[in-house]
């Protein structure tokens, strides 16, 4: 019996029973949901199932609900609503058999961080990344089946993150989300779907949850509300300067290290001892390019007194710059952010007006605030434009690029000299004079030289005088 032959009438258990039994097999449609269809067979069996095309692949599929046994049309309407759902995602119904039973979304995320830590190079900055799925995904969505996961959810899940919904922390910490927690998730959940359905052979789904979505569609968010464009003024920079001396001395030292140069936290964070050396007398901080952003190495100018506090903090046998403990490197969290922020009072809510909340976007100043600041500052002190990029480790416009390949260490370093005349005088401090020549040797302490017979070491420190007079006379009498 064709479509059009098809009857349409409501399903219940009274009107599927009153469906005769023909010489050939024929179809009846729901009048409600005509994709939910049953089959009527010569020997009067009667069948349930769906037909429907699959979003996203153009195929119709054919799924068997069930069986009719005289009273099950309730329940064989909720299936077949369940598996429309999932044709609608673009997954085929058996796939949640097949494949998504295998395949949670706590699962997903494992296999697609395995995946970007293997890959070649492997990424610099993805812990950020697998942090905020975890933290954002995971927990909310972790046990559910990768095909039971609609559009509808994921746009529940950001508006929950921009109202703002307070967690809590591990170490028992209340954390409330913002409109940029649900930025974060959707960047990275847009890239972790697309992953996954590019093998969609192996996860069997078609189509992202987070397909479409975008943050000026689906959070409000503009381009110029996403661009960050706040420096520190002369007055928050001396109180962050001062108030990072009442945090921890390693902390202290990051902080007024970002102010003087240009660079990135995590870069200065991870930055070992093996990494610096000396060009003409001049120091220099080698960032390779398997750790840097552009994978292209970078070189830092460290001037006087960004060097005077790396060797003041450094502590015997420690590899790190940065270090609190002299074994793992200093971690720049919101702990010590935190203890900052109350010190200087800069971004404080308490201490904040509503000007200044518009200014920071309603986010407070961040670490990567000083690096603009920094940016900013060596620009008004009049170093050239591409001497600023080059410090920063920003590459070339154009063919620069491909050409200009020399060696800019000398004006980068009295590049980052004129800005930090200009800070050092900004926070009340007078300017380090440069090394002659700096040294980089560790100053572990040499283990003293163990004592066999420590009577004996005595006599031949005290009497070394006598034993010459003895022999002296001995010669003279022979």
């Amino acid at each position: 019996m064709t479509l059009s032959d098809a009857k349409r009438f409501g399903f219940n258990n009274k009107s599927v029973a009153a469906l005769p039994a023909l010489a050939e097999r024929y179809e009846a449609l729901d009048e409600d949901r005509p994709h939910f269809r049953v089959r009527v067979s010569p020997d009067g069996k009667k069948r349930f199932y769906v037909k429907a095309r699959l979003r996203g692949r153009g195929r119709e599929v054919r799924y068997k609900v069930g069986d009719f046994d005289g009273s099950n049309v309730p329940a064989m309407g909720d299936a077949a609503a369940a598996a429309l759902k999932l044709i609608a995602a673009g997954a085929h119904p058996l796939d949640r058999w097949r494949v998504a039973r295998e395949h949670t979304v706590a699962s997903v995320i494992a296999d697609y961080a395995a995946f970007s830590y293997g890959s070649v190079p492997p990424p610099k900055h993805f812990k950020q990344a697998e942090s905020t799925l975890l933290q954002e995904i995971a927990s909310v969505w972790g046990k559910r089946l990768l095909s039971e996961v609609t559009q509808a959810d994921a746009r529940a899940l950001l508006e929950r993150l921009k109202a703002g919904q307070v967690r809590r922390t591990k170490k028992g910490r209340e954390r409330r989300t913002t409109i940029w927690t649900a930025h974060r998730v959707l960047v990275n959940a847009r890239a972790m779907f697309a992953w996954v359905v590019e093998r969609r052979d192996i996860y069997g789904l078609a189509v992202s949850p987070f397909q479409g979505m975008s943050d000026a569609r689906t959070l409000g968010l503009k381009g110029r509300a996403k661009r960050r464009s706040h420096a520190l003024t002369d007055e928050e920079i001396a109180r962050v300067w001062h108030a990072a001396d009442q945090t921890c001395p390693v902390y202290a030292a990051l902080i007024k290290c970002l102010l003087l140069t240009p660079q990135r936290v995590e870069d200065m964070c991870g930055a070992e001892w093996k990494d610096v050396h000396v060009h003409d007398g001049r120091p220099f901080l080698q960032i390779e390019p398997d750790r840097y952003k552009t994978d292209t190495p970078h070189e830092v100018a460290l001037t006087p007194t960004v060097f005077a506090l790396l060797t003041a903090i450094r502590k015997p046998g420690c590899r790190w710059l940065f270090s609190r403990d002299g074994h793992r490197k200093l971690r720049a969290g919101p702990y010590w952010k935190a203890k900052l922020d109350i010190a200087s009072g800069v971004g404080a809510p308490t201490q904040r007006t509503a000007e200044h909340a518009d200014k920071l976007n309603g986010r407070g100043w961040e670490l990567h605030d000083l690096r603009r600041t920094g940016r900013s500052r060596m620009r008004s002190c009049g170093i050239p434009r591409d001497t600023c990029e080059l410090s920063m480790g920003h590459l070339l416009p154009g063919m620069d690029r491909v050409y200009d390949v020399g060696n800019y260490r000398k004006p980068n370093y009295e590049g980052g000299r004129a800005p930090e005349r200009h800070i050092l005088a900004i926070v009340g401090e007078e300017l380090k004079p440069a090394a002659t020549r700096p040294t980089l040797r560790d100053k572990q302490a040499k283990p003293a030289r163990p004592m066999s017979n420590p009577k004996a070491s005595r006599v031949t420190q005290q009497e070394p005088r006598r034993h010459r007079q003895a022999s002296h006379s001995l010669r003279r009498s022979a």
